[in-house]
């Protein structure tokens, strides 16, 4: 999955982003919500956002704010609302690929094994999505930013 793909999933769910030029814009916001996802060029390779206070920012020099899978199994605020992500999953179908993996990260004898989203159902990856967790591996590449790097969650 790619970082447009990712963030296109994610824009109903009101996600945040770092905004790497912050200083360059007239908002001045170095982290925002981000309101909109367009591309602008032709081609299909250029895409901008912008954040709920009016910044305009090109996807490459944007970075969202997202849960890592590890989390999952930690208690989490969301909204207000504090909860295991993985027991309110535990219905919900093709989470078993999840869990596997999960189990796969925590045993030091597999090495490199890397999460694919496309092995989950729909129902579950769009439940990952709307709670901002990391199903594109955006963290590892250096795209995203780790919520729990943050002194501030802006989910909460």
């Amino acid at each position: 999955m790619t970082k447009q793909e990712f963030m296109a999933m994610s824009l109903p769910y009101e996600i945040y982003a770092e905004l790497l030029d912050y200083r360059c814009d007239f908002v001045g916001k170095q982290y925002d919500k981000i309101t909109a996802f367009k591309q602008w060029s032709k081609c299909g390779d250029l895409w901008s956002i912008d954040t709920i206070s009016g910044a305009k920012s090109s996807l490459a020099r944007v970075k969202p704010i997202i849960h890592p899978l590890s989390d999952l199994t930690k208690e989490i605020e969301h909204n207000g609302e504090k909860f295991v992500p993985i027991r309110m999953l535990k219905n919900t179908h093709g989470i078993e690929y999840l869990k596997k993996y999960l189990r796969e990260q925590d045993n030091p004898n597999i090495l490199g094994k890397h999460f694919n989203p496309y092995e989950l159902k729909f129902g579950a990856l769009s439940k990952l999505i709307k709670l901002h967790f990391d199903v594109a591996s955006l963290i590892e590449k250096g795209k995203a930013i780790d919520v729990n790097s943050l002194e501030i969650n802006p989910y909460k």
